[in-house]
């Protein structure tokens, strides 16, 4: 009894269920191959700093960056998901094997995948410099302006 109120306690059967019963009505957590020293971090709290990532990160090995993206809205605040990229493929297995499996932050269950090699910094940058010089190449359409000659 605690202030009052009966606690029923039961040990964790998680582990010895089957796949069916464990993924029943969650997120499946894709089991993919291992291509990269980078994982990608899902469900982040919002409330979480770069800076405890990177402390739960880092007892698995020397982290050679962490990027929790921003809101476009500029109001600071990260969008949720992160990376976390190592500096061997060994160190980055080791967090994998420890923390995909239930991994708890403020109450928010971290879901982890290994991210795609494509996701790295040189790749963003060629991507939105694609996205960019073709939209600027393209002509502006004046379809939205109104047929009145008298608003202007």
């Amino acid at each position: 009894m605690v202030d009052e109120h009966q606690l029923e306690l039961k040990i964790s059967e998680r582990a010895s269920r089957t796949d069916s019963n464990l993924l029943h009505g969650r997120h499946i957590q894709k089991a993919t191959k291992q291509k990269t020293s980078k994982i990608l971090v899902r469900n982040i709290p919002f409330q979480t700093k770069k800076h405890e990532v990177q402390e739960l990160f880092s007892a698995f090995g020397e982290i050679k960056m962490v990027r929790l993206p921003k809101k476009m809205s500029g109001s600071g605040m990260h969008r949720g998901f992160g990376f976390v990229d190592f500096l061997t493929r060994r160190d980055a297995k080791k967090a994998m094997e420890a923390l995909c499996h239930s991994t708890h932050l403020y109450g928010r269950r971290l879901v982890l995948e290994w991210a795609k090699d494509e996701d790295g910094l040189d790749a963003l940058r060629r991507k939105t410099a694609e996205n960019y010089h073709a939209w600027s190449v393209s002509e502006p359409s004046w379809d939205f302006l109104p047929n009145d000659p008298f608003l202007f």
